[in-house]
């Protein structure tokens, strides 16, 4: 007879048919046995339903919150101890908030005490903050010296004018999150924390520039603690490798995303985005144009370098000024219809063979086509604001070249 799933004893537990007791034995069994990640999750899940408070079962859960390696685990217990066992588990919840195995549990049980005992959180964070993050930066400052001091003045400015006990409970917490997972990525990059660039705002990290991601990482979800920066806005990503940025949504006040060398083959959930104004997919595997409707402040967009073949769904974005399209597999200029604010269009490095398409683009004033297959010049009549034309490395015949130089001295403009 297989054994009943986490929702089955729930659900016989509430029919009468098993005791609580029974169904708490199978539970933390589940819990502390079973090797599917989402069956000990469920099961810690209801058994925080079932409210607890019997002292016997506190050690379960101090060992669940302390050592877990399932940090939503090691959360939830936390949870069970906060509300039901609190005074006994003060200790180990201070344990916690300095031990920390990634930034997600220290979110997560810094946002639980939120909830449950602020009043606790708020005297935690004024008496102790100081002694974590300073203390954390101390520890990790021997692999790159000048960032990590950088860190600490930025901590202690925020300090300079407005004492802590000023600060309420949860702008305290949310400096102590932004500034841990801070320390904790720059533990993945050793002695190249010079890689790593943030800028803070109110204790907020609203800027995280890598030179490259992690080793081994693929997937952005994979950078341990990304998430917990709320207020990000600008996020830059060298060399990524990823396959994909599940997640990205999350950042919704993020304004400008930048990735190259990822190994993304299509765009995903960039859309919900509705803050983003630039963004970069270069030298990727991208091989279409989607998943951007919707980006309505969107004026700067650069997906050089992929493998696409046709531009399209661009017709949301009426306020882009400035497209990247170099070096791609375009052999057709077309789908710009309805960006009529468009300044700068680079299309260099494709296999277009004639100018058309541009009919409805009255305010380009940066127009490349270099390095494609053009004959003719042509097309060109309506780009009445066009100030600077590169057609180098095409197959213009020298009469065309001529024609060129002729609008080029009408114009009194630099055509290339």
């Amino acid at each position: 007879m297989p054994k009943p799933s986490p929702y089955e004893i729930s659900k016989k537990l509430n029919q009468g048919k098993i005791t609580k007791g029974a169904a708490l034995d199978l539970l933390i069994s589940y819990v502390r046995n079973s090797n599917e990640e989402a069956e000990r999750l469920d099961s810690i899940k209801i058994i925080d339903q079932l409210e607890i408070v019997d002292e016997e079962f506190y050690k379960i859960f101090e060992e669940l919150m302390v050592s877990d390696s399932n940090y939503e685990i090691g959360v939830i217990s936390a949870e069970i101890i906060i509300k039901h066992f609190f005074e006994k588990g003060i200790d180990s919840i201070r344990w916690v908030l300095d031990h920390y195995t990634t930034p997600y549990q220290l979110a997560g049980v810094l946002r639980v005490l939120l909830r449950h005992r602020p009043e606790f959180l708020r005297k935690f964070l004024v008496e102790e903050l100081d002694n974590v993050v300073l203390g954390h930066i101390q520890k990790v400052r021997h692999l790159h010296k000048s960032f990590f001091k950088g860190l600490a003045e930025e901590y202690n400015a925020l300090f300079e004018f407005k004492e802590r006990k000023e600060f309420s409970a949860k702008h305290l917490m949310e400096i102590m999150i932004n500034f841990e997972t801070v320390i904790f990525i720059s533990s993945f990059y050793h002695d190249q924390a010079s890689d790593l660039g943030v800028e803070f705002k109110e204790g907020y990290v609203v800027e995280l520039q890598m030179r490259h991601s992690p080793v081994g990482v693929e997937r952005l979800c994979e950078i341990e603690g990304v998430f917990n920066f709320s207020k990000l806005e600008r996020l830059f990503i060298k060399y990524t490798f990823f396959k994909d940025i599940e997640g990205i949504e999350r950042f919704s006040d993020l304004k400008a995303l930048s990735f190259t060398q990822s190994k993304l083959k299509e765009i995903k959930s960039i859309n919900n985005l509705k803050d983003l104004e630039t963004l970069g997919l270069m030298g990727g595997k991208l091989s279409e144009i989607s998943g951007l409707e919707g980006l309505e402040k969107l004026n700067y967009l650069d997906l050089g370098s992929n493998q696409i073949k046709e531009i399209k769904n661009l017709e949301t974005l009426e306020n882009l000024e400035e497209l990247y399209l170099e070096f791609n597999k375009i052999n057709k200029i077309e789908g710009l219809e309805n960006l009529t604010e468009l300044k700068s269009l680079y299309l260099a490095g494709n296999e277009i063979t004639e100018i058309s398409g541009l009919e409805t683009l009255k305010k380009l004033k940066v127009l490349d086509l270099s390095e494609n297959r053009i004959k003719r010049i042509e097309g060109l009549e309506n780009l009445i604001t066009l100030e600077r034309l590169y057609l180098d490395e095409n197959e213009l015949e020298n009469s065309e070249i001529q024609k060129l130089k002729d609008i080029a001295f009408k114009k009194k403009n630099n055509f290339y």
